[in-house]
């Protein structure tokens, strides 16, 4: 991934810092804080249709001793995607190639089905168009950052206090708790996507906190927020998708339970932004 981390902080505190699994996000948390920025929401392409449930039934059931074979082509069609998308092909040129290379690795396989052969392969032809169009290459790496700055929360957490001072020229000085502070996400907009970082964009006081940084061209925003007073914290990467619509945020958070200790989702929470 790149992510340059420094040094941990020193010192203790009086939480525990032995974190928890956390219950998963409802509903009424699923608003995480969120930058003021220019939302580009561009119109969505429409995708190739899904399966239906009958088509789900003939994977699962007929063309299951063609399973290994399927996913295997799965992943070569995926890899061809993601290859042909980094050379900077477009989006139909790159879905092709990935078509065509699960296609071909399938070549001379299920040949012990007979007549079904073609059936299986025709259903997962549709499967495998919807799934390259899903596909986004910027979301493995989003995931990773906002895991390691998950990470970073958690070695913080409970660690010496710092005092931070809110509003401009040296406003009021307050004792942060036992979260880093707030910060403004990097870059600040989504509109400057795909972004490369500059050492400034990281000497914050949530990113020094957190020891956080990265050297790579970010096809993501990310977001540390922990609002003043409230004990918790979010984690939250953004991009923007492929084919148009919403740009896709993925969130994890951590929390101080009655216990005083540290709750973490188990796994991020992934929506389209409104």
């Amino acid at each position: 991934m790149g992510i340059a981390l420094v040094g941990m902080m020193a010192g203790c505190g009086g939480a525990s810092a032995t974190p928890t699994a956390a219950p998963q996000p409802t509903d009424e948390d699923a608003d995480a804080p969120m930058a003021e920025q220019d939302i580009p929401v561009t119109p969505m392409e429409s995708p190739p249709p899904a399966l239906s449930e009958d088509d789900e039934r003939l994977l699962g059931s007929t063309c299951f001793p063609m399973e290994n074979d399927l996913y295997e082509a799965g992943k070569q069609g995926l890899l061809a995607l993601d290859t042909e998308l980094a050379r900077g092909a477009d989006d139909a040129t790159a879905e092709k190639a990935g078509l065509e290379a699960a296609l071909a690795h399938l070549e001379g396989k299920g040949g012990d089905l007979g007549s079904d052969r073609d059936a299986c392969v025709e259903v997962f032809t549709r499967q495998m168009k919807r799934r390259l169009f899903d596909y986004e290459p910027a979301e493995k790496p989003a995931r990773e950052t906002l895991d390691a700055c998950v990470k970073r929360s958690v070695a913080a957490f409970g660690k010496n206090t710092q005092t931070f001072e809110l509003g401009a020229q040296g406003g009021t000085s307050v004792d942060q708790g036992p979260f880093c502070p707030d910060d403004f996400p990097v870059p600040p907009s989504l509109n400057d996507l795909p972004y490369k970082s500059k050492a400034e964009d990281w000497e914050s006081p949530a990113w020094k906190c957190l020891a956080f940084g990265m050297r790579i061209e970010q096809p993501f925003q990310i977001e540390y927020a922990a609002p003043y007073g409230e004990e918790r914290f979010s984690c939250i990467t953004r991009f923007l998708p492929r084919h148009g619509g919403a740009p896709i945020e993925l969130i994890r958070r951590g929390r101080i339970n009655e216990q005083r200790e540290l709750e973490v989702d188990k796994s991020s929470t992934r929506r389209r932004m409104k």
